[in-house]
């Protein structure tokens, strides 16, 4: 609604209001939302606004919606344990069109900004509305929730030697979002009269730039600055471009950057990138620079003890965050952490509070389960590393002009144990960007049909078993424009595979497609 400049008016008949009169106001000045709360006691309270949305908010079960009355165009029905569903009603609000559109854009920010149902509980929401099963309102309490947390704490400070406590959320979006949004927060407070820049590379992981873009869309005050890191171009020159672009405009730095890149691999020269984060700049009238924020997502390689004092990035203010669902959970749950180094410290409150605002936080289930696969992740992943590894040897044996992206021998010697690795396979000359995709698309599917309790057509990674193949450009790449894109065939191993059945196979496809030296 705020990005086609409609108000949201919003009917609340519930014990307590969604949002306190602070939380609010920091809607509209952080998220630059537009919108109005009403408490009503009745249904019929609810008054027409013409040209703007009408949403009524209850605590009615989730299979009692409230009734499609004139005037209203969502219900939202709170439910204290699983959530809220939302209803669009068929109202003369929106055209057939503009609902479809309204429809994607509400799915759109919910994948990113809010917590998903756990598959335990969307089961139990399913049966109650299917076969009207009374759901329970409120889960048992859980004493052993802190012991929980205290092994997912000790296991953060050991993986990524930082000395303050992580913020753990429902997914690695959610957090990423609760960063962005704790960040944007903290300017506005600390430096209210500066532009906020955001640096992001187009093609981050999971839509983060798409995020930061929708962000700069609703407040006037921030802005996005493209950081390039694919087709040949570096993250360090990037980056240098970008930092002297927001001290020019006396802008806020927040730097959001994958190390290891995704799905190239890529790590970059770190003593030159420290150089780039730690010059000091001048504004045109002359003052220093605001320094830069660095985020880093390093759920490639999530042992990298990046917040430590011997980090090269300790005199830098960094944040670190990981998608859980990944390597720390093996694949059992979504949730994602963050955790900070000394310098970055006091950036954890405001991110602690735009997750609470959001309830984004770790559900008992995820704690209990993190708490359980925690402390064999670092053992883990170097066995799939070890996987990968064999994996892109034989590869470059058996097709020595293979365009293959991996970890160096060095780099996973220093600790950047990846075992995700991508390449093109090679294809004849004069052929273009359609042969290539069409040949990966095939290898994928030739190794899926042949070993399918050991091949998955996934873009995760960090799972008990298994191996999963993928080609990311069609979900992973955000906004990169298509001539950039990377239709490359993406594979990640986990601690337990027959490789010895997945080289054959790909020997097969190899010797089928007359590849390198299989024929």
């Amino acid at each position: 609604n705020s990005l086609l400049g409609r108000k949201s008016v919003f009917y609340v008949q519930t014990d307590d209001p969604p949002f306190l009169d602070h939380e609010q106001e920091k809607l509209k000045t952080v998220y630059g939302y537009d919108f109005q709360f009403h408490q009503v006691n009745k249904i019929d309270e609810i008054a027409t606004h013409p040209k703007n949305t009408v949403i009524f908010i209850n605590q009615s079960p989730l299979d009692k919606a409230a009734p499609n009355l004139q005037g209203i165009d969502i219900t939202v029905n709170l439910h204290p344990r699983f959530g809220s569903l939302l209803i669009f009603h068929q109202t003369e609000t929106f055209s057939e069109e503009q609902k479809a559109q309204f429809l994607a854009e509400i799915q759109r920010v919910r994948r990113r900004e809010t917590t998903a149902m756990s598959p335990q509980d969307c089961y139990q929401a399913l049966r109650s509305l299917a076969q009207g099963e009374e759901m329970p309102q409120t889960k048992k309490a859980d004493a052993s929730l802190d012991i929980h947390r205290a092994t997912i704490h000790q296991c953060i400070r050991e993986s990524l030697a930082c000395s303050c406590e992580a913020l753990i959320a429902s997914s690695g979006l959610s957090i990423q979002y609760g960063i962005l949004m704790g960040l944007i927060d903290h300017s506005l407070t600390s430096y209210p009269n500066h532009p906020i820049k955001l640096l992001i590379p187009p093609n981050c992981y999971g839509g983060t730039h798409d995020q930061a873009k929708r962000i700069t869309n609703l407040l006037p005050q921030a802005s996005l600055i493209d950081i390039p890191v694919d087709s040949g171009r570096d993250m360090t020159t990037s980056l240098e471009a970008g930092l002297s672009a927001a001290a020019n405009h006396d802008g806020i730095p927040i730097i959001i950057v994958e190390i290891p890149t995704n799905p190239r691999v890529e790590v970059p020269n770190f003593e030159k990138l420290i150089s780039v984060l730690t010059t000091s700049r001048s504004t045109p009238s002359g003052t220093t620079a605001i320094k830069p924020i660095l985020i880093i997502d390093q759920t490639f390689c999530p042992n990298i003890p990046f917040l430590g004092e011997a980090s090269p990035f300790a005199e830098v203010k960094t944040l670190s965050y990981i998608s859980g669902s990944k390597f720390p959970s093996a694949g059992h749950c979504t949730a994602g952490y963050v955790a900070s180094n000394q310098k970055a410290q006091h950036l954890l409150e405001p991110i602690r509070h735009h997750l609470a605002l959001c309830d984004n936080g770790a559900s008992p289930f995820q704690l209990k389960t993190l708490a359980e696969q925690m402390p064999s992740m670092i053992e883990r992943i170097k066995k799939a590393h070890l996987n990968a590894q064999q994996f892109v040897d034989h590869v470059t044996r058996l097709i020595p002009d293979i365009k293959l992206n991996f970890v160096s021998r060095s780099l996973a010697q220093s600790g950047f144990k990846a075992s995700v690795c991508s390449f093109d396979l090679p294809i004849l000359e004069g052929k273009g960007k359609d042969e290539q995709k069409a040949l990966n698309r095939r290898l994928i599917d030739h190794m899926i049909s042949h070993y399918p309790e050991g091949c998955t057509h996934c873009v995760s990674y960090g799972q008990g078993k298994g191996s999963y193949w993928t080609i990311p450009a069609t979900s992973t790449q955000g906004t990169t424009e298509e001539k950039d894109k990377d239709y490359l065939v993406r594979v990640a191993f986990s601690p337990n595979v027959d490789m010895e059945r997945i080289t054959a196979i790909f020997n097969q496809f190899c010797y089928e497609e007359k590849l390198g030296r299989s024929h």
